[in-house]
């Protein structure tokens, strides 16, 4: 039987990354899972089935350890994957760069290159606290040359998106097979044939890369109802900004009923 690792770059909220590991265990349930960091109290209902190893980020810190993206590289290269037959990565994050046999395959399932170090760096800079910014212009470029290093280590990249492999192939010089993510399809089937009101919504965290705010100037400018249901680093910055605007609803959480009565 071979011996599988998946390896994640950290697993402290699920979110849509986390799921599709969630999909490759069931996969691999035999399999071994590795990250940089595993907070156990939140994330035990989901992956306690599986071993989770951890890098010596975890040591520094579990909740925060982003913090410590420049050492994410040195810590990865610290790991012993000598047993294992196929290594799959799930990628946005620095988790790919690894080291392996040389008759080992590493797959490496990529949500996408990391946003904050390639094309949406100046957006992620703009946004930075004074001290961050000092970091990311420090650790900039050696962050992109380890990023196109461990790239090289992979034999095969699958893309989540046609999109993503765009950016693959632009980023990385290398092709990649588009397979989507799952989807609970279930989960929306319980709402078909309910009767649709007249709003538009945005579900997802509130965080600078996905743009919220542009959802809600376009729905000012169109006069338009807005819901948003999510949470994030900006939120309380929408709230100041549109929180006063009569047309605009914000929750930090939409339950299935509360949907259900929308829709």
């Amino acid at each position: 039987m071979k011996q599988v690792a998946l390896l994640h770059y950290w697993l402290t909220t699920l979110r849509g990354g986390e799921k599709v590991l969630l999909e490759l265990g069931k996969l691999f349930p035999q399999s071994e899972i590795f990250t940089h960091s595993y907070c156990r109290e939140s994330m035990q209902e989901y992956f306690g089935d599986f071993p989770v190893h951890e890098t010596f980020i975890a040591k520094l810190s579990r909740r925060h350890c982003r913090k410590f993206l420049p050492l994410m590289p040195l810590a990865l290269k610290k790991l012993d994957l000598s047993k294992f037959d196929l290594i799959i990565s799930s990628e946005s994050g620095p988790a790919k760069g690894v080291n392996k046999r040389p008759d080992a395959c590493h797959i490496c399932y990529c949500h996408t290159p990391m946003r904050y170090i390639w094309d949406m760096y100046d957006q992620y800079r703009r946004q930075a606290s004074l001290p961050e910014k000092l970091a990311m212009s420090c650790f900039k470029n050696y962050l992109r040359r380890e990023d196109l290093a461990s790239a090289e280590k992979v034999d095969h990249f699958i893309a989540n998106s046609h999109f993503v492999a765009e950016r693959i192939k632009r980023i990385y010089h290398r092709e990649a097979e588009v397979i989507n993510p799952p989807v609970d399809t279930d989960y929306f089937r319980k709402f078909a044939g309910l009767e649709r009101k007249d709003f538009y919504l945005v579900a997802g965290q509130l965080t600078g890369y996905k743009n919220p705010e542009l959802a809600i100037s376009a729905c000012l400018e169109l006069g338009r109802k807005l819901v948003i249901a999510g949470t994030g680093d900006l939120e309380e910055y929408l709230r100041k900004k549109y929180g006063n605007e009569e047309l605009l609803t914000f929750t930090g959480h939409i339950c299935d009923e509360e949907l259900a009565r929308y829709y």
